[in-house]
């Protein structure tokens, strides 16, 4: 009897781990190749060129008061140099606080694109899992090892990456 319920016990472990497909991806890799992300690359590149000309027109403005200090401060009173160096210490520092901002703003710009492709790709990890009935699909971008089939063929044909 011992016997019998050890071989129903297997047979039903080995029965229910057959019945799991498992398959992988790179979402890293095909994210790489999608259209959407190269879109949204160029997108963060011009923003990204926006944000430095204003910046770098913010730095010529401070840099022009800086040399225009240094020529007049010879013939400055102490009072006017403590001054207008004050008024230098602080325009180096809202230059810094603009840096932070413009950095800030684009970790926001690129979560906000890059936010529309990760979803593309979920949505179409859960179609092609349940069209083809994966029960567990694992991310080898994350993943130092995967087991099962690779499914990558599966989702660049429903996401239209072409190779």
């Amino acid at each position: 009897m011992k016997k019998l319920i050890v071989i129903v016990a297997v047979a039903l472990v080995t029965i229910s781990t057959s019945a799991q497909k498992l398959g992988h991806i790179n979402s890293q890799e095909m994210m790489v190749q999608m259209k959407e992300y190269k879109a949204a690359e160029t997108e963060l590149e011009r923003y990204q060129g926006e944000l430095m000309r204003e910046l770098e027109m913010f730095a010529t403005l401070i840099k022009q008061d800086e040399a225009k200090y240094i020529e007049d401060e010879p013939n400055l009173t102490e009072e006017i140099k403590a001054s207008r160096y004050q008024e230098l210490m602080q325009k180096s520092q809202n230059f810094q606080a603009k840096q932070g901002e413009a950095e800030k703003k684009l970790q926001d710009k690129e979560a906000m694109l890059m936010q529309t492709v990760l979803k593309k790709i979920q949505d179409a990890v859960q179609k092609v899992a349940k069209e083809n009935s994966y029960t567990y699909v694992f991310d080898t971008s994350s993943l130092h090892f995967a087991g099962g089939e690779d499914i990558t063929p599966l989702l660049k044909k429903e996401l239209g990456i072409v190779d």
